[in-house]
């Protein structure tokens, strides 16, 4: 037989399941206070965000603005010119041109010049030695100092060195035992070395200063210089009082006689930088003495010429001083005479008589009678 079938056993039907969907999320309910706070903390943030930017804006309006600085490059301050007020004087011959301090008084003679120092005394004390001295010497230079110097007593020369002035090689020495003061000398030539020039000093108390002025020396033309029309031999005029005539003293520092037949007229007085005196004989006849500004150069530019008149000129000697004298002509006429220009320290003193030739009795009586101080004081002008 054939196998027997096993009954089949009922399976259990089986229900598809469905998927069970997930469950929604609910929002729980918040309370009315915590919204609150939520808005109040947004707030909070928003105001702290304002005042920050309120600080930062503050801030940076406080802080000063920023400048470039350009560094200042410092600028040397320029040294005074101490000799920038100083006088300068022109040698009468035109041989050199010299400036000093305007305070210092210089006395001229025939040969030389000399500069004092404001405190010394040229009226009580000659001898003083605190001077510089400048001296045109007819011997030719010498390119040895020992050449130049014959001094008695004076074995060697120390301290000798080439200098140059104004482009002029020379020599400067001093003397071997000359304590307590010694001389310091510079020559210079000129005239192509047949001349020389010689500055000296006796005195290292203004050493300074004397340097100082030597260093100013300029050489210029000396053909330039002023000629006359008379003699190359300078007359001297001797000191003379003339028995009878009137002694005149002005308290600037000269004197005189008055000529015969003249009087004094107005007082001394002040004309523009002149001091004047004047005399007359009533017939309208005028002697003068006039004391002008003077710091060398030409003696002829005090008076100048015109072209109605003739000129002669002549240089003569009083109290060792090179003088001029200026004739004008034809004499006889109107506005003729005869003056003699003086140079005294930093002023000329110009005395003339009209109306009378250079060689006549009256104008050489005036001459010898003339006296003066070694500088003129303008400033006692009339007193």
């Amino acid at each position: 037989m054939d196998q027997q079938s096993q009954p089949l056993q009922a399976q259990p039907v089986q229900t598809p399941q469905q998927p069970v969907p997930p469950a929604l999320a609910t929002t729980a309910k918040k309370s009315p206070s915590k919204v609150l706070l939520l808005i109040l903390g947004f707030i909070i943030i928003l105001i702290a965000i304002g005042a920050a930017y309120v600080l930062v804006a503050r801030n940076n309006a406080q802080k000063p603005a920023q400048v470039a600085i350009t560094p200042t490059i410092a600028q040397p301050t320029p040294t005074p010119d101490p000799m920038a007020d100083w006088k300068t004087y022109n040698d009468p011959d035109k041989v050199f041109t010299i400036k000093y301090p305007p305070n210092w008084p210089y006395v001229q003679t025939t040969n030389d010049i000399k500069f004092y120092p404001p405190e010394a005394d040229l009226v009580n004390d000659k001898n003083t030695l605190s001077y510089l001295e400048i001296i045109l010497a007819n011997t030719p230079f010498s390119q040895s100092p020992t050449g130049n110097v014959q001094k008695e007593g004076v074995d060697f020369i120390i301290d000798w060195n080439l200098v140059t002035v104004d482009g002029v090689e020379g020599h400067a020495y001093r003397y071997m035992n000359c304590a307590p003061k010694c001389t310091t000398n510079i020559d210079l030539p000129y005239d192509n070395g047949k001349k020389t020039l010689k500055m000296i000093y006796f005195s290292d108390e203004n050493k300074q200063t004397f340097d100082q002025i030597i260093s100013t020396l300029k050489f210029t033309d000396a053909s330039e210089a002023d000629t006359t029309s008379s003699t190359t031999t300078v007359r001297k005029i001797a000191y003379k009082k003339t028995p009878g005539l009137t002694d005149y003293v002005s308290a600037t520092g000269y004197s005189l006689q008055i000529p015969t037949g003249f009087q004094a007229g107005e007082s001394e007085k002040m004309n523009g930088n002149q001091c004047a005196k004047y005399f007359n004989n009533g017939a309208g006849g005028i002697t003068s003495a006039i004391i002008v500004p003077y710091d060398g150069g030409s003696r002829r530019a005090l008076l100048p010429e015109e072209e109605s008149y003739t000129y002669t000129y002549e240089d003569v000697m009083l109290q060792g001083i090179k003088s001029l004298i200026q004739q004008i002509g034809p004499v006889g006429e109107s506005g003729t005479g005869s003056f003699v220009i003086i140079p005294v320290g930093r002023y000329a003193l110009i005395v003339g008589i009209g109306n009378r030739a250079k060689d006549d009795p009256q104008f050489t009586s005036l001459l010898q009678s003339i006296k003066f101080n070694p500088t003129l004081d303008i400033t006692k002008c009339g007193k």
